[in-house]
C-alpha cells in the first residue's frame, strides 16, 4: 500500500471538462432518458442522480428557488465528489443538521471525510460520531467504518477504532476488508501490542493473498516479530519483501532489518550503494562499520564510522562512532568533540587523556589543556586526576597539586586522588597535611597494594595529639598485627587505649590499658599508664579506679598533675551522680591545690554535692566560708550557688547580696529575683519585698521585659496591701508596654481592682477589650462583667444589644443566648415562660442552669418573688463561685422586696465583700 489510508482519487480536470462539454451539448440535444426539458436545460436532480456534478453546480448556483439546506447539500456533495473539499465544506457546514441528506449520505458523513483528509481528526470524529447511531443505513457504510476507525485511532480512542474496524471486518464489504484488517494490525503495532499485531497480520496474509497491501502487511509483521525478538519469523517476513516485492516502498527498510537480523554486511552494502536516501542510511553505515570492526577490517570500519559520523544527527550514534574511531586509531581530531554533548565528551576526554599519558604524548595533552574544553576538564575529577599525574611526571609539583586539589574537591572519597594530593604536599614539605591525607587513604577497605604500601611508608609515626583517633587505632593495630615482637609494645597499647577511649569504645580501651599496665614499662610512661588507667576504670569499677589513682599519687611528685587528675576523675563521678566518690576525689583535689583559685574550684563542687544531696545547711555553711565582699574569681558561680541554697532554705536575707551587683550582673541573676519576692510574700514581709523590688527596678531599667515583670509583682504586692489606688495606677501604666499575653493578665488584674474600687466607668470600658481577644475564657469573664453591670444598672439593654451585634460569636454561648432572650421578654412573663421552656427542660446541665436562673429573674421582674426565690435557692448547690454571686444578688433583691430578713444579705457580704453588686 503506497499510503496508510485508502482514498478514492478522481481526475478532477477531466471530469470538469467532460461535464462542461455535456452541459453545452444539452442546450442543443434532447436527452429523454434522464432530462426534463426547461428551455433546453436539463433538470438538476437528474444531473445529480447521474453524477454530473459540475453541471449540477453550474445550474444550481444560479437557482434561487430551491430550499436553502437542500441547495447547500447538493452543492456541497457535488463539490465533495469532485474532490473540491474547501468549497464542499463551505456549503455543508451551513446546513443545520448533520443528519440532513438527499439521495446520498448525511451531511455528517461528508464533513467527517473532509476533516479527515485535512487531518483535523478531532472534528472528523465529532461529525462521524453524530451519524454513528444510524451507520447501518449509510450508502457508503464501508468507507464510513474505515475512515471513522482511522480517525478514532488518530485521536487516541483505540478501543473504539478497533470496534468499528472489526465491525467492518465482519461485514459484507469484501473490497474494504483488507483495509480493515491491515489497519487493525497497524493499531496493535502502534500500541506496542505486538502479539495481537502479529496475529492480525498473519490472518491478513492468509485471507487476502491478492491485496495490494501485502507488502505493507509483511513489513509491519516483520517489525512486530522483531520487537518480540522472534528473529526467525521476522527474517521470514522481511525476506518475502526482499524476494517478491522489489518495487515496494518497504524494500530498502526490509534490507536494513535483514542486515540487523543476520549480521551480514551485504545487506548494508546494498542499502548504501542503491538507496543513498534511505531514512536510516546513517545506521546502515554504522552497522556495516561494526561488522567490519569485528572482522578486523580497520580501514573499512574507520571509513564507514567516519561517514556515519558525518551524516548522522543522532547523538548516541555520533558518540558510538567516536568511541570506535578512537579504538581503531587511538585518537580523533579535537573538533570532533564539538558534536558531542558534555556528558558524552566527559567519557571521551578521559579516554583521550589516558591514552596520551600512557604513550607520553605531551603536546596532545597540552593541546587539550589549552582547548575550549578546559572548563569541562575542570569539572571532571577523572580528567583533572590525569593532568595531575602528567605534571607530576613533568616534576611541576605546584601545577600537579593544583589539578589534584581540584579533583579532590569534586571527588573527596577517591583514595587515589587523596594519595597523590598527599604525595604532592609531602614533596612540597607540608608534612602535617600530607600525613592527614595519607591517613584518609588508609580508610579504604579495598586499598590497592601500591597505595596501601606507600601510605604506610609515608605516614611514619602517628601522634595522638593530631586527634585522628580512628586512623590511629588502625595504625596501632597494624603495628601489633605486623610487628608483634615490637620492644615497646606497652606504649602502643597505651596509645591504642587512649584512641579507643576518645572514640567511646570503652571496653577495648580497658583491655588495651590493662595490657599496657602489665607491660614492663616504667618512668614517665608508667605514670601515663596509671593516669589513663584510673580514667578508663571510672566506667567499670570506681573502687579500683580510686585504688589506681592512689597508686598514681604515691608515684607522682607534681602536685598540679595530681590536682588535675583528681578534678577530672571527680568531675566524671559527679556527672554520673556518684557523689561519694566525687566527694573523696574533690577533697584530694583541694588537698593538692596550689592556688586559691584551685581551692575555690574544688570547694564549689563539694558544695554542689551537698546541694544535690539536699544537705542545704552544710552547703550553706560551706558557701558562706568562701563568700567575701571582694569576690573576683568565679563570682558569678559562687553567687549562683549561694542564691540557689538560700532559696532552698528560704533565707530572704541573702537578697541583700543583690546590693553588690551592678546592672549587668543583676541581669545574670534575674531568675532569682522572683523566688526571693515569693519568699518575702510567704513570710508576710511585704514592705521588705517592695524595698527589694524598688532596688532591682533601679538596676534593670535597660531590660524592659524584666522591668515589666518586676513592676507587675510590685502592683500585685500593692494589691495585697490593699493599696488599690496605687496598684490600679501602676497596672494601668504597664498596660501599654505589655505584649498580648501579658495584657490579658494585667487587664484582669485591673478589672479586679476596679471592682474593689467600684470604678464602674472603667469596668464598662473593659467589656469590649476583653471580647476583642476572641478567647472563650475571656468571653466568659466579659459576660459576667456585662451581666453584673446591667444588674447594677450601669449599662442598659441597648448597649448589650450593641455588643451582641458587634460580636455575633457570643450567640454560640447558651448563657448569652438565654440572657438576650431574657432581655427581649423581660416584662412579659408569658413570653418569657414560653421561650424559657426549651432551656429549663434541657438535658444539658449548663443550659438548664442558665435557663432557670434567668427565668428566676423574669419571675422577680414580674413580682413572683416566691417562685423566683425557690428557683434561685435550688440553683445554689450547683452554681460555681461566679454564678453564686449572681444568685446571692437576686436573693438579696427578693429579701429587700419582701422587706423581711437579711439572711442572704449577710451571706453575700461575707462571701463577696468586694462585689460590684454591693
Amino acid at each position: 500500500m503506497k499510503a496508510n489510508y485508502f482514498k478514492l482519487k478522481n481526475n478532477k480536470h477531466f471530469v470538469n471538462l467532460f461535464t462542461l462539454f455535456f452541459v453545452l451539448a444539452s442546450f442543443f440535444i434532447s436527452i429523454p432518458i434522464f432530462a426534463k426539458e426547461t428551455d433546453g436545460i436539463p433538470d438538476w436532480t437528474a444531473l445529480y442522480q447521474h453524477k454530473f456534478y459540475s453541471a449540477v453546480i453550474f445550474q444550481l448556483e444560479k437557482d434561487f428557488t430551491i430550499e436553502k439546506d437542500l441547495k447547500n447539500y447538493v452543492l456541497g456533495t457535488s463539490y465533495f465528489f469532485l474532490s473540491e473539499y474547501n468549497e464542499a465544506k463551505i456549503y455543508l457546514q451551513s446546513i443545520k443538521s448533520s443528519n440532513f441528506k438527499f439521495i446520498n449520505d448525511p451531511v455528517g458523513y461528508y464533513l467527517g471525510m473532509i476533516y479527515f483528509f485535512e487531518k483535523n481528526y478531532a472534528k472528523s470524529v465529532s461529525y462521524f460520531n453524530e451519524i454513528s447511531a444510524d451507520y447501518d443505513n449509510l450508502i457508503e457504510k464501508d468507507k464510513f467504518l474505515y475512515y471513522f476507525g482511522l480517525a478514532l485511532n488518530e485521536v487516541g480512542k483505540y478501543d473504539l477504532a478497533l470496534k468499528y474496524l472489526k465491525i467492518g471486518l465482519e461485514s459484507e464489504y469484501e473490497n474494504f476488508k483488507p483495509y480493515y484488517s491491515f489497519t487493525i494490525g497497524k493499531i496493535y503495532y502502534n500500541l506496542a501490542d505486538f502479539s495481537n499485531a502479529v496475529a492480525e497480520f498473519e490472518k491478513f496474509l492468509y485471507k487476502y493473498v491478492d491485496s495490494t497491501l501485502i507488502d505493507d502487511t509483511l513489513y509491519y509483521l516483520g517489525k512486530s516479530y522483531y520487537a518480540l525478538n522472534d528473529l526467525k519469523n521476522a527474517k521470514r517476513a522481511f525476506s518475502s519483501i526482499y524476494n517478491l516485492y522489489k518495487t515496494s516502498e518497504y524494500f530498502s527498510s526490509s534490507i536494513y532489518y535483514l542486515g540487523l537480523i543476520t549480521g551480514n554486511k551485504i545487506y548494508f552494502e546494498e542499502i548504501i550503494s542503491k538507496y543513498p536516501n534511505f531514512e536510516k542510511i546513517d545506521y546502515a553505515y554504522y552497522y556495516l562499520a561494526k561488522i567490519q570492526f569485528d572482522e578486523k577490517d580497520n580501514d573499512g570500519s574507520y571509513k564507514n564510522f567516519s561517514k556515519c559520523f558525518d551524516i548522522s544527527n543522532n547523538q548516541d550514534l555520533i558518540y558510538n562512532c567516536i568511541v570506535y574511531m578512537i579504538k581503531i586509531k587511538g585518537d580523533i581530531p579535537i573538533f570532533y568533540l564539538e558534536r558531542l554533548n558534555e556528558q558524552q565528551r566527559k567519557v571521551i576526554l578521559e579516554y583521550l587523556l589516558n591514552s596520551y599519558l600512557y604513550f607520553n604524548q605531551r603536546e596532545k595533552i597540552k593541546n587539550l589543556e589549552n582547548s575550549i574544553y578546559i572548563d569541562e576538564i575542570n569539572r571532571n575529577s577523572a580528567t583533572l586526576f590525569i593532568l595531575g599525574k602528567f605534571y607530576l611526571r613533568e616534576n611541576n609539583i605546584e601545577k600537579s597539586l593544583s589539578y589534584f586539589s581540584k579533583a579532590l574537591a569534586l571527588n573527596p572519597v577517591d583514595y587515589r586522588i587523596l594519595f597523590f594530593n598527599a604525595y604532592c604536599y609531602l614533596q612540597l614539605g607540608n608534612l602535617e597535611f600530607a600525613q592527614k591525607l595519607f591517613e584518609k587513604v588508609l580508610y579504604e577497605k579495598n586499598l590497592e597494594a601500591y597505595y596501601g604500601y606507600y601510605s604506610y611508608l609515608y605516614l611514619g609515626t602517628i601522634e595522638i595529639k593530631k586527634q585522628s583517633y580512628k586512623t590511629a587505632i588502625y595504625y596501632f593495630e597494624q603495628i601489633i598485627l605486623k610487628y608483634p615482637t615490637y620492644p615497646s609494645l606497652g606504649e602502643v597499647y597505651y596509645f591504642l587505649s587512649v584512641s579507643y577511649y576518645n572514640i567511646h569504645d570503652y571496653n577495648k580501651s580497658l583491655k588495651a590499658i590493662e595490657l599496657a599496665y602489665k607491660s614492663p614499662v616504667y618512668g614517665k610512661y608508667r605514670l601515663a599508664f596509671l593516669r589513663h588507667y584510673s580514667i578508663v576504670l571510672l566506667r567499670f569499677d570506681l573502687a579500683k579506679s580510686l585504688s589506681i589513682f592512689e597508686e598514681y599519687v604515691s608515684c607522682e611528685e607534681n602536685k598540679s598533675e595530681i590536682y588535675q587528675l583528681a578534678m577530672k576523675l571527680a568531675d566524671y563521678s559527679f556527672t554520673d551522680y556518684k557523689y561519694d566518690y566525687a566527694m573523696i576525689l574533690y577533697k584530694y583535689a583541694s588537698k593538692f591545690a596550689e592556688t586559691n583559685k584551685q581551692v575555690i574550684d574544688s570547694n564549689i563542687q563539694i558544695i554542689m554535692i551537698y546541694y544535690n544531696q539536699k544537705n542545704y545547711d552544710k552547703a550553706y555553711e560551706n558557701i558562706k566560708s568562701i563568700l567575701s565582699d571582694s569576690l573576683s574569681y568565679r563570682k558569678k558561680d559562687i553567687l549562683f550557688v549561694f542564691f540557689s541554697v538560700a532559696i532552698q532554705l528560704e533565707d530572704e536575707t541573702a537578697a541583700q547580696y543583690f546590693n553588690q551587683l551592678n546592672e549587668g550582673e543583676i541581669k545574670d541573676f534575674s531568675n532569682f529575683i522572683f523566688p526571693f519576692i515569693t519568699i518575702f510574700q510567704k513570710k508576710g514581709k511585704y514592705e521588705e519585698a517592695l524595698n527589694f523590688i524598688d532596688f532591682v527596678l533601679d538596676k534593670t531599667k535597660d531590660n524592659p521585659s524584666l522591668n515589666l515583670e518586676i513592676l507587675s509583682q510590685k502592683a500585685y504586692l500593692l494589691k495585697i496591701l490593699a493599696k488599690n489606688d496605687e496598684a490600679f495606677a501602676l497596672y494601668e501604666s504597664l498596660l501599654e508596654q505589655a505584649n498580648e499575653d501579658k495584657k490579658v493578665e494585667i487587664e484582669l488584674q485591673l478589672i479586679e481592682l476596679a471592682t474593689k474600687l467600684k470604678n464602674y466607668e472603667y469596668l464598662s470600658s473593659q467589656i469590649e477589650p476583653l471580647l476583642n481577644y476572641n478567647d472563650t475564657n475571656l468571653d466568659s469573664s466579659a459576660f459576667y462583667l456585662l451581666l453584673k453591670l446591667f444588674l447594677k444598672q450601669k449599662i442598659d439593654k441597648d448597649y448589650i444589644y450593641k455588643i451582641a451585634n458587634q460580636y455575633p460569636r457570643l450567640n454560640k454561648y447558651k448563657y448569652f443566648e438565654i440572657f438576650i432572650q431574657y432581655l427581649q421578654n423581660q416584662n412579659d412573663i408569658k413570653k418569657q415562660t414560653d421561650s424559657s421552656k426549651k432551656y429549663v427542660t434541657s438535658s444539658n446541665q449548663e443550659t438548664a442552669f442558665w435557663g432557670r436562673l434567668f427565668y428566676s429573674f423574669a419571675l422577680f421582674d414580674n413580682n413572683d418573688t416566691k417562685n423566683s426565690k425557690a428557683i434561685a435557692e435550688s440553683l445554689l448547690t450547683v452554681a460555681d463561685r461566679e454564678q453564686k454571686e449572681i444568685i446571692y444578688y437576686l436573693l438579696v433583691l427578693i429579701e429587700k422586696s419582701n422587706g423581711k430578713e437579711k439572711n442572704y444579705w449577710n451571706l453575700f457580704t461575707q462571701e463577696y465583700p468586694e462585689s460590684i453588686l454591693l
